[in-house]
């Protein structure tokens, strides 16, 4: 016992490398409690070419019921996560915040500081995981606990144990000098200039809109060129970039499509160095003052922020090379959650960022996902998505647009016939009742939805088929890998009852999987006279904007949704009987969910009657691009 721990651990890397060179040192045997902290701690344990047998040998994942299923502790710790980050930065920020007001004065901008807070709860997401994990495994009481002596790790430490009245044997490991920290950097950086190389005083080329080919292409809605109109925005006037290369196969897919259909594209990573008159503001910005920052957290004992500073120059320094490329409008994003480095760059040069969200985002309140975002433009589908974690933003403008999946929905309506000939579905019979049954992303360690609960879902439609045999069944998977089957996605020791489970559903005459590449969500909506969600997430919310009958079936104890909260045994459910009564109802034409959804509460979740939400998205965006 005396030389094994647990260590518990935020997820940027000094803390991570610090603990595997204590380990190391000390021949350590170390448990990691989350799966994705202990993938990165691996990931650099093994980069490190003398720590690489260590790791092999010493670090171990140590399994614990996931915190998922605990019911309602997911809902709670989305909220005690913004809380925290809040409550840190203004104990032991706020009070001594001269770099921050350092960066906000001179990038010019209020964003800095949203930042910052981003970061932080990105390191406290998985410090509460692990801290509630080990609370409610009994391991506090057995075991020590390694964590590095950070502000942020005592603070974390002291909510816990004040709140839950337990006691944490931490064995506390003294931070280390950030002046490494700041060597590595100049490293990189210098590395940067040696790999890419330079031009000289390249003229600038000109785009209205900027955007991440994401692998969206071949879809209708939100494909990654679904702003193209040849009116308002013609292919010549988007730039697609690829921001990493080679790291994601979908990414890389979405990449080489925009590509062949002849868009002008970028790869961030391979981006020259243009010398011209801006160089210089870039070499201050990369070079000189990072080195000051240095000197000025050491002087002010802020050195616990030198990680997230260094960080943001990192990120920033690639965007600012394509800025000093080309000359952008707009930068138009699908993902909310990030971007913050983007928007201060861009609006370093002018331009402007805008983001539109791709799914229902009220799962979560206050979910730290969601939460500490910055960006100019942000574009909802109603308002409650804003609303719901608008405290923390850093938004300029909020527009709802209205739902940007409708006008696909009523296409596949009106081309129903062709969409079934096309493609054919194995045992669906035109002249039954169909119900649609559409899964989430589920894993084993502490993420939303455990293993457990999509074997549990399995088992539900197993038995609504059993027992429904007059209806058509159709299981619609969200993510590609799962086209045939769910086998890559389950761990090795819930496989053998995965197998049994799903060779029953096959023997089901009347259930059908789905290929998700052969058929999009709208397309399986329009075949649906009921939909049915695995969680409280996007596809049932999508199908109540567009006029359908769905409901939710969800037995982890989420109380934010506000469907959840206002319709528990109507739309939502996690009694079996009850839930398949209610599916029974809306078949048999005994209930319809129009009945009890107002439409100013639909006018919430869909801004517009209409199916123009892509229109309007369009209009917006070029007036944007009117503007400096």
């Amino acid at each position: 016992m005396a030389n094994s721990c647990i260590a518990v651990l935020a997820r940027n890397e000094i803390q991570l490398t610090q603990a595997i060179l204590h380990g190391w040192s000390r021949g350590l045997k170390m448990s990691i409690v989350d799966e994705d902290v202990y993938s990165r701690t691996m990931q650099l344990a093994k980069a490190m070419f003398f720590t690489r047998r260590y790791a092999e040998k010493c670090i171990n994942m140590q399994k614990e019921k996931p915190l998922s299923l605990y019911k309602g502790l997911w809902c709670h710790m989305s909220k005690e996560g913004t809380d925290l980050t809040l409550s840190f930065y203004s104990q032991k920020i706020m009070e001594n915040d001269s770099t921050i007001k350092h960066y906000s004065k001179r990038l010019k901008t209020k964003k800095f500081e949203a930042y910052i807070k981003k970061k932080i709860s990105l390191d406290i997401a998985p410090l509460l995981k692990q801290l509630h994990t080990i609370r409610l495994s009994g391991l506090a009481e057995t075991s020590e606990i390694l964590m590095v002596k950070s502000p942020l790790n005592k603070f974390m430490v002291r909510h816990m144990e004040c709140t839950y009245v337990i006691k944490f044997k931490i064995k506390w490991i003294n931070p280390m000098n950030n002046f490494p920290l700041l060597i590595i950097y100049y490293a990189w950086l210098l590395k940067e200039f040696a790999y890419r190389g330079v031009v000289f005083n390249k003229k600038k080329k000109n785009f209205k809109l900027l955007k991440e080919a994401v692998g969206r292409m071949d879809r209708s809605s939100l494909r990654d060129d679904a702003v193209i109109d040849n009116s308002k925005f013609k292919a010549t006037d988007i730039l697609m970039f690829q921001l990493y290369a080679n790291i994601d196969n979908n990414r890389d897919r979405g990449f080489k499509k925009a590509k062949e259909k002849g868009y002008h594209t970028a790869v961030i990573p391979k981006l020259k160095i243009n010398i011209n008159r801006n160089i210089f503001n870039i070499l201050s910005s990369y070079f000189l003052i990072p080195f000051y920052i240095y000197f000025k957290l050491l002087a002010s004992r802020q050195g616990h922020l030198f990680f997230y500073i260094l960080f943001f120059h990192k990120k920033c320094f690639p965007i600012e090379l394509l800025m000093n490329l080309y000359d952008i409008k707009c930068f138009f994003s699908l993902q909310p959650w990030n971007g913050i480095e983007e928007t201060i760059v861009l609006n370093k040069y002018g331009a402007k960022t805008a983001v539109l969200h791709a799914s229902d985002l009220t799962d979560f309140e206050e979910c730290p996902d969601y939460a500490f975002v910055a960006h100019n433009i942000y574009y909802t589908w109603g308002d409650i998505f804003y609303d719901y974690h608008s405290r923390t933003y850093s938004v300029d403008k909020q527009i709802s647009i209205g739902c940007p999946y409708k006008e696909d929905y009523n296409r596949a309506v009106s081309n129903i016939e062709k969409i079934k000939a096309i493609n054919g579905i194995k045992n669906f019979k035109e002249r039954k009742k169909t119900t649609v049954f559409f899964d989430s992303g589920f894993g084993q360690g502490n993420i939303q939805f455990a293993e457990d609960f999509f074997l549990h879902y399995l088992n539900i439609i197993d038995e609504f088929c059993k027992e429904n045999r007059d209806v058509n069944v159709l299981l619609k998977p969200k993510n590609e890998k799962n086209a045939v089957n769910y086998e890559l996605s389950i761990s090795a020791g819930k496989l053998a009852y995965y197998k049994k489970t799903w060779n029953r559903l096959l023997s089901h005459s009347n259930f059908s999987h789905l290929d998700p590449l052969k058929y999009s969500g709208e397309e399986i909506m329009a075949l649906a006279d009921v939909c049915i969600n695995m969680g409280m997430n996007s596809p049932a919310t999508v199908a109540l904007i567009c006029g359908k009958n769905a409901l939710y079936f969800d037995n982890t104890g989420n109380i934010h949704h506000p469907f959840a909260k206002r319709y528990k045994n109507v739309l939502v459910f996690e009694d079996k009987e009850l839930f398949f009564e209610q599916i029974r109802n809306i078949l048999d034409g005994k209930f319809n969910c129009k009945d009890v959804i107002d439409e100013n509460q639909m006018r919430q979740y869909d801004a517009f009657s209409d199916d123009k939400a892509i229109g309007r998205l369009i209009g917006s965006l070029y007036e944007l691009t009117l503007t400096k």
